[in-house]
């Protein structure tokens, strides 16, 4: 379904800037409702919409093998608004995957470990937990590993 009545304005929200951003250089035009879900989906989340005319909820999630890993929802009063804003989250949020990629890489970086040896050795207790480094890595740990 398209958007119906869009409303240029919301866009020029600065709260927006990034989808604004992101819909250009996709070269994607918001009233394309089917466009933006693919969108979404082509981020790693699965995006579904339910409600009705001033009460729209999205919902997205993070297809795993047995179920979703991690969902979010939305609701607003507006379905293209909802649309954008789920849009919007999950240009800044991390799919588990690229979440434990991102620990991998800055866990190599730091302390020259993968982050499985970072795991092993955590729950060990062989790591300096006064070490700022440590503790830095431990707060970037993405949940379940």
């Amino acid at each position: 379904m398209a958007l119906q009545n869009f409303q240029p304005d919301l866009l020029e929200d600065d709260a927006y800037a990034e989808v604004r951003a992101f819909l250009h250089e996709h070269n994607l035009n918001p009233n394309d409702e089917p466009a933006m879900l693919a969108a979404i989906r082509e981020r790693g989340w699965e995006p579904v919409i339910t409600g009705s005319e001033g009460a729209w909820e999205i919902e997205f999630f993070e297809p795993g093998p047995a179920g979703p890993i991690q969902s979010h929802v939305l609701q607003d009063a507006d379905r293209q608004r909802v649309v954008l804003r789920a849009l919007d989250m999950t240009l800044w949020w991390l799919t588990t995957t690229e979440a434990r990629a991102l620990f991998d890489r800055d866990t190599r970086r730091i302390l020259g470990m993968s982050s499985e040896e970072f795991v092993r050795r955590w729950d060990a207790g062989e790591l300096d937990l006064d070490d700022s480094h440590v503790r830095f890595l431990d707060m970037l740990r993405p949940l379940g590993t």
